[in-house]
């Protein structure tokens, strides 16, 4: 009888996760490129614009202690949809079935009760969320730091720092966008959240994209979210403690298939 009470309360508290924060940010973009004209001691050379400290970022406390407990995680799912697929069947609460940022609205929303504001598509949302909401009381807001690459190739030094701070972003919980272009599957731009991350391997998740669940060599991602042509934007990063609270539910992600 003690352990299901105790097995009860874990799950309750697993799945009631609140935080509040003490201020509401404005515009927090860092911009990664670089100024020929301007002097600074920061080794990234941050052009910023009405910017949140990219550390003090990081220690912003959360008011309200939270147990982790990934065994008892409900599953998260990717929804895949077939050509065969009628999209007029399906509703989300979260945004446009199967699409891309539906995904990331609803792992927001339903793990850590956070949403933000309307969008019309990935690209607009990269440049234009900068706060997550808390959907039961619109006030108590989280900040995202928006990293806006590429700091670019010329100047080598720099782009090795710019590499290091990309590797730095890579953790689970954390966005990553992709530019709209004349691609069909681009041409919304798109957006994916970040599952696992290691020196080796980054592994996305993504709705509306081939393969749901997709694997890049770190090295290369990085490479590739750095170059002058890139087809990424940059990258939106989470609080730290609530990218650690987000990685041990993201363990549970799944994949789930409509074809009718």
């Amino acid at each position: 009888m003690f352990l299901f009470i105790f097995i009860y309360i874990i799950y309750n508290m697993s799945n009631h996760f609140t935080v509040s924060y003490s201020r509401t940010p404005r515009n927090n973009t860092i911009y990664l490129h670089s100024d020929r004209h301007k002097t600074t001691n920061d080794p990234y050379r941050l052009n910023t614009l009405n910017t949140i400290n990219a550390t003090n970022i990081e220690n912003i406390a959360i008011t309200s202690s939270y147990p982790i407990y990934s065994s008892v995680n409900r599953p998260i799912f990717i929804f895949t949809k077939t050509p065969n697929t009628n999209v007029d069947n399906y509703k989300s609460s979260y945004g446009f079935p199967f699409e891309c940022v539906e995904l990331i609205r609803r792992i927001l929303s339903k793990e850590f009760n956070y949403t933000f504001a309307s969008v019309i598509d990935a690209e607009d949302m990269f440049y234009s969320v900068n706060t997550l909401y808390n959907i039961h009381e619109m006030s108590t807001t989280v900040p995202l730091i928006t990293y806006q690459f590429p700091y670019g190739i010329d100047y080598v030094d720099a782009y090795k720092n710019s590499n290091k701070k990309i590797l730095s972003c890579l953790r689970p919980g954390n966005i990553l966008f992709w530019k709209k272009t004349n691609d069909e599957d681009f041409m919304y731009g798109h957006v994916a959240i970040i599952i696992s991350a290691n020196d080796f391997r980054v592994t996305l998740a993504q709705q509306n994209s081939d393969p749901p669940i997709k694997n890049y060599n770190t090295d290369e991602l990085v490479d590739m979210i750095n170059q002058e042509d890139s087809q990424f934007i940059g990258i939106k990063v989470l609080p730290k403690n609530l990218s650690e609270y987000l990685s041990h539910k993201l363990k549970n992600i799944q994949i789930k298939h409509f074809d009718v």
